[in-house]
């Protein structure tokens, strides 16, 4: 078998990757035996794909790595993407993508003078090939040596060709635009060098798609680059795996264009109860009187004009990185309950070698937004149905939270588990009795931050009381060193929402 060039018919393309059927493992496509006859290093996926699937020459030039015929008779430049997905925690989700995706350098200097369809940028994200692999840790692997890849399985492919569709173009010429003006403000003060580093920071509530990492640096030298959010990557994965999302019949290309039709819903049914936007609305329920909490989104959807129950159902919504909570204030704008969040990933947690800017838990701070879904309770005693819609609000983390209050709750975590600190201890009542639960096992607590603390606070959550997969060492309850625990949720004080939210103004 002679090597190919990078020229390709999409039919050729499609033929050879007929090889991934079955899910075949990197190693079992790997006719080329690329993991043995080069060093395995970051990137070795890729090259299997490259050089044992596709036929090509190893190349660590610059251009694009593939060129597909089109029916016009011409080419266009191809970006293979070979990305990793893993177990997720989602319900409904059977993987889900492991990380942002790396495009790009951002070239300050340069892309203050480029124009969006003839920038560098576009060039890598016109046309895309996608190849997902499954991430398979052993137990109690943290990180997989890129030796092991050829175990993994691969899933199948996906071509992206969003210069041909002109909606998503323009959400990702929008990002594109934030950054540009950003730095062509600054690209003439005497202090740009010191501005430069906020850039992530300045224009992240109004991105979409696109995160920027790492920040800029020089000394030592270290410049920032484009990447796919990583809910935008999967997106893309749940699509290409089955996993279908409502698309709304509206388009929003940018933050600015949804703020004005959340605006608009506002004015039009502020002081709205449940009940009233139900009725409205013809939202089917079996009872009135006993309304689910996640009634509220479905009506947000339906103001939407979507079908779904959830918002996170909407694929703009998780693409974007928007998550859906509803905050019921009383009448003096006090909160009514905790925010809960996320769960942790313990394998994540267990790896010191990681940095956490680079963790699961850095990026959902970092490249979520909330969108807060506002209602207001008549009383305490009220029924969901009569509280009163007031609008929406946008909440976005700042920098300043992410890297205090935040991180410092990753640090106790990280370091009381990876240095044998956590401490398991049995509950008792204020009358010192024991409390045991509904399965008659004793219950306990880890000396993680509680909600009397911290403003971000950690629970534990199980199906029951024997489902305790984090198993560390510590000082258990029982007398032993070896902790079996509850998945483990970060949470957020209703509280310190609320005081957050004072300072922002309704949509």
């Amino acid at each position: 078998m002679e090597y190919h060039d990078k020229y390709f018919t999409r039919e050729e393309i499609i033929r050879k990757f007929q090889v991934f059927d079955g899910e075949k493992t990197l190693g079992e496509v790997d006719v080329r035996d690329v993991f043995h006859t080069q060093v395995p290093a970051k990137g070795i996926a890729g090259c299997v794909i490259e050089q044992s699937v596709l036929s090509m020459k190893q190349n660590s030039t610059q251009e694009a790595d593939l060129s597909i015929l089109q029916a016009d008779g011409s080419y266009k430049d191809t970006e293979l993407k070979v990305t990793g997905v893993e177990p997720s925690n989602k319900q409904g989700e059977k993987y889900a993508a492991k990380e942002p995706m790396s495009l790009t350098a951002v070239s300050i200097g340069v892309i203050e003078h480029e124009k969006f369809l003839e920038s560098h940028f576009y060039n890598k994200i016109a046309h895309m090939l996608f190849v997902f692999y499954v991430y398979d840790r052993k137990s109690g692997q943290k990180v997989v040596p890129y030796a092991e890849y050829d175990r993994f399985p691969v899933l199948g492919y996906k071509f992206l060709d969003i210069a041909d569709d002109k909606d998503e173009l323009a959400k990702f010429e929008n990002d594109w635009t934030q950054v540009h003006d950003y730095l062509l403000s600054i690209e003439n003060r005497e202090d740009r060098y010191d501005l430069y580093p906020l850039l992530h920071q300045k224009i992240k509530k109004d991105l979409f798609y696109i995160d920027i990492a790492p920040r800029f640096k020089q000394q030592p030298r270290q410049t920032p680059r484009f990447r796919f959010k990583k809910s935008y990557v999967n997106t893309l994965f749940q699509g290409f795996y089955n996993h279908k999302l409502e698309k709304l019949s509206e388009e929003f290309n940018s933050y600015s264009e949804l703020d004005h039709r959340l605006h608009a819903l506002t004015k039009q049914y502020r002081g709205r109860t449940v009940e009233e936007l139900i009725h409205i609305f013809d939202i089917e329920v079996k009872d009135i009187h006993k309304l689910c909490k996640h009634i509220t989104e479905t009506i947000v959807v339906r103001m939407l004009g979507g079908t779904s129950k959830r918002i996170s159902s909407i694929e703009l919504f998780e693409k974007i990185g928007l998550i859906a909570k509803t905050i019921t204030v009383t009448k003096k704008g006090m909160e009514t309950e905790q925010m809960k969040l996320f769960t942790m990933d313990l394998d994540e947690i267990t790896d010191s070698s990681l940095e956490y800017e680079d963790t699961s838990y850095y990026e959902y701070f970092s490249n979520h937004q909330m969108l807060c879904i506002m209602f207001e309770e008549p009383c305490t005693a009220a029924p969901l149905n009569d509280n009163v819609f007031l609008g929406f609000k946008r909440l976005v983390f700042d920098d300043g939270m992410i890297n205090g209050t935040i991180r410092n709750v990753y640090k106790d975590i990280s370091d009381k588990i990876n240095n044998n600190g956590v401490v398991e201890s049995y509950v008792y009542r204020k009358d010192g009795r024991q409390r045991i639960n509904d399965t008659g096992v004793p219950m306990t607590a880890l000396n993680f931050p509680k909600q009397a603390q911290s403003s971000v606070f950690v629970r534990g959550t199980g199906t029951d009381s024997n489902s305790k997969p984090w198993v560390f060492k510590g000082r258990a309850a029982d007398g032993t060193d070896t902790i079996h625990a509850y998945s483990q949720q970060i949470w957020i004080k209703g509280r310190y929402i609320t005081d957050m939210l004072r300072k922002i103004d309704f949509i």
